[in-house]
């Protein structure tokens, strides 16, 4: 996948309530999405609230497309304990390099 938006550095991605089933929680265009703009983004918002099995999240699928060296710029992360945990399973370098900012709510199974 080619960067749809090559300057994107902040990405803040909201939770729907609706009435039908979405099965969007386990899109893998969502990585691939990531993958695509793994030099750009410095802030990434995986909103989790209430409405977590609609929310995108990283999941025990996208582990095998995530590494060390995904989001080397970030600097700053919202997101629900089980992406977290994928992203340290990954052993993503930003973790321990350039994040300076660290919100982790409930949510993932």
């Amino acid at each position: 996948m080619e960067h749809v938006f090559p300057h994107l550095r902040s990405l803040h991605l909201g939770v729907w309530n609706i009435e039908a089933e979405v099965l969007l929680a386990e899109a893998p265009d969502f990585t691939d999405f990531i993958s695509a703009h793994i030099n750009t983004i410095e802030e990434l918002d995986m909103e989790y609230g209430e409405y977590g099995d609609y929310a995108l999240r990283f999941d025990e699928f996208a582990l095998t497309r995530l590494g060390p060296d995904l989001l080397p710029h970030l600097r700053s992360f919202r997101g629900n304990t089980l992406s977290f945990m994928i992203m340290a399973q990954a052993r993503m370098k930003c973790l321990t390099t350039t994040l300076r900012r660290l919100v982790i709510g409930p949510g993932g199974r």
